[in-house]
């Protein structure tokens, strides 16, 4: 008897202009894998209406390829399809329209950076969001946001402020995003820890979730920076009863005026903790950090001996050392640019769009516009844009900390006497767009 060929419920297929991918659940969470046009083929046509004898009639004539050879390839495709248990067969003929997500005309975001409250317990003297009392979202516009996005295909959110623990419905978010089997992370100050912070800590146990929290030096310094001399040992608490779930918990580290020995003691202090990850990242010149005139006043080359220092001797295979900016779970960073501001955005508590954190450019406002129109646009912007490099920028003085990078091109572009990143790919871009 023919059997016909059909996916199994949780896969669909996610197009974007650069390619297209196969979604599917793995360990209980969404996972992504890129396939190619005769993979992206085959797999709209597992419906439950094609038996294996009328894909090879169907493709082959769709390539223009011989009978023989289609079939090949087809069972191929076929049996890595059952061995990863996303096929089933039916013995009758069924209906079951495979479900295609994205667009081929403009980006969806693979990830989503939500500040969802500038509400913050702290005052920190380099916080790039000048966070304190501040807005937050509107949890009525952002539960159908996230609804919509996640049916658009974006399974990747980052959730962060302010201090996202701050924002009276972050366990209402929390729970959508469990209940919707989509992976996220969380970057906190570690300062709360109360019975509702305990509830919400215990969901995560055993879940695809990672935590960051933030310790900028040892105790003295820490709540120097924090503005609040129990910041420190609140963090600790908190990494601690992350580390004690088994919960994935890296530290993050804004270099500021610490020396080496401090920052050195600090990646063993919290590698003997059980994080995961130890972070280190250069403070971009925003907000409070701006305001006070706080700077990491290093060159890039001495972050990467720094970088390179602490994972020679401190790293192992359970222990990892890396930049603030990496993230964990999805791959943004394509061959022409980091991502930002098409496959990658950052929303305002006040649902606006920004290319990053630290790129605080308006390319959006949800108040007055909808997701499609933003894509599009952003699309068109960014996706071709070139970030600063030496054939852009030549000789500049400050190429080695703009390079690869809009955000910190854009934002030092006024120290200059010209900016050729700004006046000649930037603008031009933006003329075109």
């Amino acid at each position: 008897m023919k059997k016909y060929l059909g996916l199994i419920d949780e896969v669909y297929l996610k197009q974007q202009p650069d390619g297209s991918s196969l979604a599917y659940v793995s360990e209980n969470y969404w996972d992504e894998m890129g396939i190619n046009e005769t993979a992206f083929e085959i797999l709209k046509r597992l419906d439950g209406g094609h038996t294996f004898e009328t894909l090879t009639d169907e493709l082959s004539q769709h390539f223009k390829e011989e009978k023989a050879k289609a079939a090949i390839i087809i069972s191929e495709f076929i049996e890595s399809l059952e061995e990863r248990a996303l096929l089933r067969s039916y013995d009758e003929h069924q209906e079951t329209p495979v479900d295609i997500r994205g667009s081929r005309e403009y980006f969806v975001p693979d990830s989503m950076i939500l500040e969802l409250t500038h509400n913050c317990p702290l005052r920190c003297k380099h916080c790039y969001a000048n966070a304190g009392i501040g807005s937050s979202m509107d949890i009525d516009k952002l539960m159908p946001l996230l609804e919509q996005l996640t049916s658009l295909g974006t399974n990747y959110f980052q959730l962060t402020g302010g201090e996202p623990f701050a924002y009276p419905y972050i366990e209402d978010v929390i729970d959508f995003l469990l209940a919707k089997k989509i992976k996220f992370s969380i970057t906190t100050s570690g300062f709360y820890w109360n019975r509702r912070m305990e509830r919400i800590m215990n969901k995560l146990i055993g879940k695809k979730v990672s935590i960051q929290v933030s310790l900028d030096g040892l105790a003295e310094n820490h709540n120097k920076i924090r503005c609040d001399e129990r910041a420190y040992d609140k963090a600790i608490r908190f990494i601690k009863e992350s580390v004690a779930r088994k919960i994935s918990t890296s530290v993050a580290t804004c270099l500021v005026q610490q020396d080496m020995e401090e920052i050195e003691e600090l990646c063993g202090l919290v590698k003997d903790l059980g994080v995961y990850q130890y972070r280190l990242g250069i403070i971009t010149d925003m907000g409070r950090a701006e305001d006070n005139h706080i700077s990491s006043q290093i060159t890039s080359k001495e972050y990467q001996y720094i970088m390179d220092h602490l994972k020679e001797k401190h790293q192992t295979r359970d222990f990892y050392i890396g930049r603030i900016e990496e993230f964990e779970d999805v791959a943004c960073q394509t061959a022409k640019n980091c991502g930002a501001g098409y496959r990658l955005y950052n929303l305002t508590p006040k649902l606006t769009f920004s290319p990053c954190t630290i790129f605080k450019l308006n390319i959006g406002n949800l108040n007055t516009e909808n997701l499609e129109s933003i894509f599009a646009r952003n699309t068109r912007l960014f996706s071709g844009m070139t970030p600063p490099s030496e054939s852009i920028c030549g000789s500049c003085e400050l190429l080695e900390s703009c390079k690869s990078c809009f955000a910190e091109g854009f934002s030092s572009r006024h120290k200059v006497e010209r900016c050729h990143w700004h006046e000649d790919e930037y603008k031009n871009i933006c003329a075109k767009a």
